[in-house]
């Protein structure tokens, strides 16, 4: 499980983090969280301009 303020690992079931103090509420669904803005961070970005060669 990981700090939802920091991105720090803490123990599963904690309700503060030890490293920053924040409040973790909801135990998975921070993992769940961190996951999901991880595979986001990840997708390649198609936006950059493109040459079309023949």
């Amino acid at each position: 499980m990981y700090c939802p303020n920091c991105g720090k690992e803490i123990e599963k079931g904690s309700k503060f983090c030890k490293y920053c103090g924040a409040k973790i509420g909801g135990g998975e669904i921070n993992v769940k969280e961190k996951e999901i803005q991880q595979a986001r961070e990840t997708v390649p970005s198609y936006d950059a301009p493109m040459m079309l060669l023949r």
